[in-house]
């Protein structure tokens, strides 16, 4: 093995070993946030500014922002009535993205979370939606009509306009 690989591999390894160390140390601190905090601990929310126990906050793991459960599921609503998807961190110039999992888990309403999906596919061009029963279609038009079959309940519409009758 000649000396300048020698060199590259050493680097490499120093590297990655550096990596794993800060990635430790990442994990232990975001453990005493949630599991060594004494008890009546507080904190400020980066939203609204005010001081909120720890148990009703919410740390975004990629960002490592903190928030009050109430100020993030209000700015998700927010974002989601405005059709501003995918909801990003409420942190001012933060380009993180909370996921439907994550609101979940912070407590969204399933409202809230089926409007999300909605929004996401009506993103896809071939999505429909029957003016009947409000069913979703992802299948586009056929090359010869420009009408569309409900799968739910039978009816048939214009892929173009959405209007039923067709």
């Amino acid at each position: 093995m000649s000396r300048e690989r020698l060199r590259w591999l050493v680097w490499l390894l120093a590297v990655l070993l550096a990596v794993i160390l800060l990635a430790d140390e990442w994990l232990s601190a975001q453990r005493s946030w949630r599991g060594d905090v004494e008890q009546g601990a507080r904190f400020d929310c980066g939203s609204c500014l005010t001081s909120v126990p720890v148990d009703d906050g919410v740390v975004l793991a990629a960002c490592e922002h903190s928030f009050c459960r109430e100020c993030v599921l209000e700015y998700a609503r927010v974002c989601v009535s405005e059709a501003r998807l995918p909801v990003g961190c409420p942190a001012v110039g933060c380009a993180q993205v909370l996921s439907e999992a994550r609101l979940s888990e912070i407590g969204a309403p399933d409202a809230l979370l089926a409007r999300m999906r909605r929004f996401e596919a009506m993103k896809n061009p071939l999505y429909r939606e029957c003016p009947y029963c409000e069913a979703p279609h992802t299948a586009g038009r056929s090359r010869w009509s420009n009408s569309l079959r409900c799968d739910s309940c039978r009816r048939t519409f214009c892929f173009v306009h959405g209007r039923p009758g067709w």
